[in-house]
């Protein structure tokens, strides 16, 4: 589906669930509009369109519900991320982060609202599988899942060791990814048992590969400060990061490809070419960051046979 399509039915779905008069409203909007990449709804969709048939596309079906309630969900978990108490953060997507903008407890309470309001949107599905998806909703992003991620994140866990940093990617990033592949499935009415395993395996591999070039595209920016470099995995792991996103991408391109999911691998390679254009045009940066020609042209090489 189209973003801007995907857009509007997130801005519709956004008034329906909050008041639009409060103090906070303008919170809500400015934490979720104008939306993003919106990458996950999109795999929503692209995954709704490969496994489905006769997928009704408007905004109050049930694929729109989910797409716009994994969106809120993520922006919540971005307001939050932002905090004092958190990451600190000033800027979100080139503009002040909501505790910046708002103030703190605006901050506090509108990433409360919008977890909310993302279970409130899935209220409104009417597939006979909707128990499925709120366990998996919530075991993917709650105590279990996404929370967990962000505990370790903050704790320093995820710093302690190899296994612990894929864990915490797993449960930061991969959980979301999941959540939309297989949410999305369980709304086709196709269940196959080994079809869901695979989509549980092509999200965990997706959620850490993702992350592992997101950590890798830091050293193209200028002002990388020590801490950065300091728990950034590609210096402190070496080879084992290099093994594990070449086995991943392995892994995905294999699974999508077995279930010929054509729609989920544009997604996938319109990703792979944005972190080439990052790196190419970062080239210089990763020099001054420490990185060596051999490695920025390894990564460069796993990503461009995916994709010419």
């Amino acid at each position: 589906m189209e973003s801007n399509k995907i857009s509007l039915h997130l801005a519709g779905h956004l008034e329906a669930q909050i008041c639009g008069k409060s103090d906070l409203a303008e919170v809500y909007r400015y934490s979720v509009l104008p939306a993003g990449k919106l990458f996950r709804p999109s795999l929503v969709w692209a995954t709704a369109n490969d496994l489905g048939e006769n997928i009704c596309h408007d905004k109050n079906s049930d694929h729109a519900y989910l797409a716009s309630a994994v969106e809120i969900h993520h922006a919540y978990t971005l307001v939050h991320d932002d905090l004092p108490c958190m990451d600190d953060d000033e800027v979100r997507r080139g503009k002040p982060s909501v505790h910046k903008a708002f103030g703190e407890y605006k901050a506090l309470l509108a990433g409360d609202g919008l977890l909310n309001a993302s279970y409130g949107l899935l209220s409104h599905i009417n597939s006979p599988h909707l128990g499925k998806v709120l366990r998996l909703f919530s075991k993917y992003l709650g105590p279990q899942g996404l929370i967990q991620g962000q505990a370790n994140d903050l704790s320093g866990e995820i710093s302690k060791s190899f296994k612990n940093l894929l864990d915490t990617h797993n449960l930061k990033t991969g959980r979301l990814i999941q959540v939309s592949i297989l949410g999305s499935y369980l709304l086709t009415d196709k269940f196959s048992y080994r079809v869901f395993i695979d989509l549980m395996k092509l999200g965990y591999h997706m959620g850490i590969v993702f992350q592992l070039l997101d950590d890798f595209t830091e050293f193209t920016e200028k002002n990388l400060s020590g801490h950065e470099h300091e728990v950034n995995p590609w210096l402190k792991y070496g080879n084992r990061v290099q093994e594990t996103l070449e086995y991943g991408m392995d892994k995905i391109d294999l699974l999508s490809s077995k279930h010929e999911l054509s729609n989920l691998e544009q997604i996938i390679t319109d990703y792979y070419q944005k972190i080439t254009n990052k790196l190419n045009q970062g080239k210089e940066n990763l020099r001054l960051n420490g990185v060596s020609d051999l490695t920025a042209d390894s990564v460069s090489n796993f990503i461009s046979k995916r994709y010419h």
